[in-house]
């Protein structure tokens, strides 16, 4: 999938691919608004990692913004999963009183 082209191409066939089969999509990680407008476009909902972090300090979590060849720590990956689980609750899940 390398190249700009190339990525957006699978994406949208993904995208196609998932809405044919009802799946919701749902894109995460460190995604910049020019990515995030063509995940909205291919039909994604997006919840990036700059949103999730946005009131915390990422060093704090293991990660490094100035070494992108880092990794998120345990607590920094409890965070992120949390806060998707928490997403993806009020988003997409049906709730037990339904």
């Amino acid at each position: 999938m390398l190249g700009k082209e190339n990525w957006q191409m699978h994406l949208q066939t993904f995208a196609h691919l998932s809405k044919q089969k009802g799946i919701p999509l749902l894109a995460t990680g460190f995604i910049d608004e020019e990515e995030k407008a063509v995940f909205f476009k291919a039909g994604f909902d997006v919840y990036s990692f700059f949103e999730i972090f946005q009131d915390e300090d990422m060093r704090d979590y293991g990660y490094n913004p100035d070494n992108t060849a880092g990794h998120f720590n345990a607590s920094g990956c409890s965070l992120i999963a949390k806060a998707l689980a928490d997403h993806i609750q009020k988003h997409y899940a049906i709730s037990k009183d339904k």
